[in-house]
């Protein structure tokens, strides 16, 4: 596929967040491209997942390719009432329906080409499109294209859940050419966007190369020091091995100081305050008042965190949860 689609006349969509469309499309609602209506899905308790049916659950919507993956969908048991009132067919597409965050109201995914009979999950809206005049993979496209989740997501209510109502999603507004020209935009998406990944898939590899060897070097440099030349002996450290003969072996607590940072909770914190605090992990949010002045290491000490290495410069505060290493008087380093 040589070149970009191109139009030589547009008109006004006559829709208020789509300003211009090619003159020989159309604009309508969503609910005229469906053969039925939108429809939730099925509710089933714990004890009856594992076996059975195939069902698209709400996490497989959040798919890379804003497609339903057969092979990682869980499996229901349900009746053959069931199976036919909330089956999931080829051209399906999944609405989020309801969502912990703003961002994921009203993301979809399509099912296509599926190899066994499956069902979907009632934290999801099933649309059926008349494949006589819409083509699945480019409703697909449109459905999760910027300028149409951001619209579905303007339209969201937001209380302790963020939902949206079946008539949102029905009288989404979608621009459409004909059917032989959605298959053509749809094949373009597919091979400049495979183009697209192989590249971040490239830069992505190219990246943790990158990080292996910063992580080596500084590795390198910090026990074996930067000139390969000199002299080794035994460090008499398993793990550590090797290291210049002129280097001597201390235990931290010999050349810092380590102690915990003072009591701080998540009600205490301000946004609006000036001072940064940090904790086992790095930083937790802002304080009136400071515990330190000056660049300081800061080692986690509980839980997961425990062992997490951090940086802080500056004024800051020191909670409960992290070791502030501060350099002896003994190597010249002021405290």
């Amino acid at each position: 596929m040589g070149g970009y689609l191109t139009y030589t006349e547009y008109k006004d969509s006559e829709v208020e967040w789509i300003e211009k469309i090619p003159s020989h499309w159309n604009c309508t609602k969503l609910r005229f491209l469906l053969l039925e209506s939108l429809a939730n899905g099925l509710f089933k308790k714990k004890d009856e997942w594992g076996s059975g049916t195939r069902i698209v659950n709400v996490f497989d919507v959040y798919s890379e390719d804003d497609l339903v993956n057969e092979k990682s969908l869980d499996r229901v048991e349900c009746s053959e009432l069931e199976a036919e009132r909330y089956s999931a067919q080829h051209g399906d597409f999944f609405f989020v329906r309801s969502s912990l965050k703003l961002e994921g109201i009203g993301k979809s995914a399509t099912l296509l080409n599926p190899k066994e009979a499956m069902v979907f999950e009632c934290h999801l809206v099933r649309g059926r499109p008349d494949l006589a005049s819409v083509s699945p993979e480019f409703l697909n496209y449109y459905l999760n294209s910027y300028l149409a989740r951001q619209n579905l997501v303007s339209r969201a209510n937001q209380v302790t859940m963020t939902t949206i109502d079946q008539s949102k999603f029905k009288n989404l507004s979608v621009s459409l050419p004909k059917l032989n020209e959605q298959r053509s935009i749809a094949r373009f998406l597919d091979y400049k966007t495979a183009q697209i990944d192989a590249l971040i898939t490239k830069k992505e590899t190219l990246l943790k190369k990158l990080a292996e060897k910063r992580t080596a070097l500084i590795s390198q440099a910090v026990t074996k020091g930067c000139d390969r030349a000199v002299p080794m002996k035994d460090s008499g450290i398993e793990w550590l091995g090797e290291i210049p003969a002129h280097w001597d072996v201390k235990k931290l607590h010999h050349i810092a100081r380590l102690r915990s940072g003072e009591t701080m909770t998540a009600q205490m914190m301000d946004e609006n305050s000036e001072f940064p605090v940090y904790g086992g992990n790095g930083l937790r949010g802002y304080y009136h008042a400071y515990t330190h002045d000056g660049d300081y290491v800061l080692i986690g000490r509980q839980g997961a965190l425990c062992g997490n290495i951090n940086y802080a410069s500056g004024k800051f505060w020191a909670s409960e949860h992290a070791v502030v290493v501060s350099p002896t008087l003994e190597l010249g380093v002021k405290v």
